[in-house]
Order: C-alpha cells, then sequence, then structure tokens
C-alpha cells in the first residue's frame, strides 16, 4: 500500500535566499524592464564586425595614450644636492617718505649658485612675467635682487624662471627653476566715524568719517565709490545728504564730511559705504 505523497511545500525565504531578495528589491522599487536606446545595439553589432587587427590597433592606441599621461605627469626627479630658491616678495612701498622708498625683490638659493664672474653683476637666463623696468643683480654667490625702476603694480601677479644652464654656475642644479609671488593688493580701511556737533551752533551737526590706504589714491576714483544715506529712527530713507571730500598731501587719507543735516525727529542713522 503506498501513502499519498503530499504536494511540496513552497520555498521559505530561508531556503531560496535569491528569491527573498529579488521580492525584497520589488517590494522597494517596483517593476523595471530597461531596453537597451538603438545606438548602443548597432555600437555592439560594429565592434563585433570588427576584424582583430582593429583591436589590436586599438588596444596599442590605448596604450600608447596611457604611456603618454604618465610620461607627462611624472614625479619631476630632483637631482642630489639641488638647490632651494625662496621669494621674498617686496613689501608695501613707503609712500611717506621723498622720495618714496620701492622694496626690493629677493631670490635666495640654499647653496652657492652664481658662477664666480657674475657676481656683483646682472644675471643671464633669468625671466620675469610679466616685465617690469628694472635691473636684476647677483648680491653675493646666494643671493639675487631686482631693484624696479618704478613703483610695484597693485596687486599683481609675476612669475620668474631661470634657465640653470645659463644662469647658473656649472654643475648647479635646483629644485625647481619657476618661481612666484604677488605685490601688494590695495587695502583701504575706515579710520574712524564720528557725529560732529558745533560747540557755538548746536543746531549745526553733521557726520565725519577719515578712511585710509595702503596706496595712493585717485580723488576722480574714490569719489566716484562714496554713497552717503540717511535713514529715520523707523527706517525709512530720507534724502542723501550731500557731501565733500579731502585728502592729505600723499592721497593716503581720505575725510569725508556731510553737509548740515536736519535730523528726523525720531532719530536716525547716517551711512557711508565705499565701494570695492
Amino acid at each position: 500500500m503506498t501513502t499519498p505523497s503530499s504536494p511540496d511545500a513552497p520555498a521559505s525565504p530561508e531556503s531560496n535566499p535569491q528569491g527573498a531578495a529579488t521580492g525584497a528589491w520589488r517590494r522597494l522599487v517596483g517593476d523595471w524592464n530597461w531596453q537597451p536606446p538603438p545606438w548602443l545595439d548597432s555600437t555592439v553589432a560594429f565592434l563585433k564586425r570588427q576584424p582583430p587587427r582593429n583591436w589590436l590597433l586599438a588596444l596599442a592606441a590605448v596604450i600608447a595614450l596611457a604611456f603618454g599621461w604618465h610620461w607627462m605627469h611624472r614625479p619631476k626627479v630632483i637631482p642630489p644636492g639641488a638647490l632651494v630658491v625662496s621669494v621674498v616678495a617686496p613689501k608695501l612701498t613707503d609712500y611717506s617718505q621723498t622720495p618714496i622708498v620701492v622694496d626690493d625683490l629677493t631670490l635666495r638659493f640654499t647653496g652657492s649658485a652664481a658662477p664666480i664672474s657674475a657676481v656683483g653683476k646682472e644675471p643671464a637666463g633669468l625671466k620675469m612675467e610679466p616685465t617690469l623696468a628694472g635691473a636684476w643683480k647677483w648680491t653675493d654667490d646666494k643671493t639675487l635682487t631686482f631693484k624696479p625702476a618704478t613703483d610695484w603694480p597693485v596687486g599683481q601677479h609675476y612669475t620668474i624662471t631661470i634657465d640653470p644652464k645659463t644662469g647658473l654656475a656649472p654643475k648647479v642644479h635646483l629644485a625647481q627653476d619657476a618661481f612666484e609671488f604677488d605685490t601688494e593688493p590695495f587695502k583701504a580701511t575706515l579710520a574712524s566715524a564720528e557725529f560732529y556737533q558745533d560747540q557755538v551752533d548746536p543746531n549745526l551737526k553733521k557726520g565725519v568719517f577719515e578712511f585710509g590706504f595702503s596706496h595712493p589714491v585717485d580723488p576722480a576714483t574714490i569719489e566716484k565709490r562714496i554713497e552717503m544715506t540717511l535713514v529715520d529712527g523707523a527706517g525709512t530713507r530720507q534724502p542723501d545728504p550731500r557731501h565733500v571730500v579731502s585728502y592729505d598731501d600723499r592721497h593716503l587719507k581720505a575725510f569725508v564730511h556731510s553737509a548740515p543735516l536736519s535730523l528726523p525727529e525720531n532719530g536716525g542713522k547716517l551711512h557711508l559705504v565705499l565701494d570695492a
């Protein structure tokens, strides 16, 4: 007598982990039926039609490109004993002196670099961009200086390159032969801001502002960038007060005076903006 066999039980998630993962994925994102674009099928078909020779040529081209990229970006080999150069950028020109005192640019080498016959003379194989009138000089065998003929431009970026073959003593190598520096940028600071009331005439009230500048300024340029506004105690803008600007002899300071003010009954604030 045979006993009827029971129907197979459905596989549990534990016995079918792949089905469980698929079911979880479908519950999370739903069904997704992706069809490749026509260009992909045509591209694959084109590649399959290519003879082995073309595949070899393509592989050789990829290898050549990879080798060329690696060669161009390989670390620079620094010879043993190569000298390091530090750039001492010029300080801000001293405009308080007459004539003004313009600082030199200095390159310092960690070892003897100048040809013996070149000390005290102008070096060869050196280039600075952008160019600036002036004179280079080996002040000693480890120091190069550049004395500009004029003031340094404001906030200018410079690049210096040295050709060791023509500019340095024989067998002298550099860790790097290109250097960069920047001249001092223009800076404006608000030195003081005060509300002035005349001691004799209490009705005479005005705002007085003082600015200091790192470099001499052009009055026409500065005055176009000044805006003075007046608001009452509720923040409502009032008619802009007129103002006058005066300067010290060297144009390193500017003094801004408002016209006599008629203040609103609810008070107010006087604002001055010097636009960059």
